[in-house]
């Protein structure tokens, strides 16, 4: 009995870790981590540290249309806007969790580009949430 006892728990192990695979379970306790950490210790950013004008929040499948077509209009305005566009302006290699509320930080304002696209991607769900932190 000890011997089928050591293969359930086995293969209790294995099921839990391939569910955990799965549901990308790690991905989210992180995520979560993150979360709760910048909503518990929100950073006041020195005025002089602030360097862009609005954080942008998009989906990836928008990108083309916000970064070739509004991107251009609100940056080539008058007075022109200093946008933060995570393809151009997160630091690669850094985490992006850690590069979206960096970037929130330093930006006066946030800009929501909603659709259809953008209410189906979990990235874009965490920077709603981080922004409204």
């Amino acid at each position: 009995t000890l011997f089928r006892s050591r293969i359930i728990v086995l293969f209790v192990l294995i099921i839990c870790i391939g569910l955990c695979y799965k549901y990308h379970t790690i991905w989210y306790a992180k995520m979560i981590w993150a979360w709760l950490k910048a909503k518990r210790q929100p950073r006041k950013v020195p005025r002089q540290d602030i360097c862009y004008d609005a954080f942008v929040s998009y989906s990836e499948r928008d990108s083309e249309w916000v970064e070739n077509i509004m991107g251009q209009e609100l940056e080539n305005a008058h007075p022109p806007l200093k946008l933060c566009l995570h393809k151009r302006d997160f630091i690669p290699g850094k985490w992006i969790i850690d590069n979206i509320i960096d970037c929130m930080e330093r930006s006066h304002k946030t800009l929501f580009v909603l659709s259809e696209c953008f209410v189906q991607s979990e990235w874009c769900k965490y920077e709603l949430e981080i922004g409204r932190a």
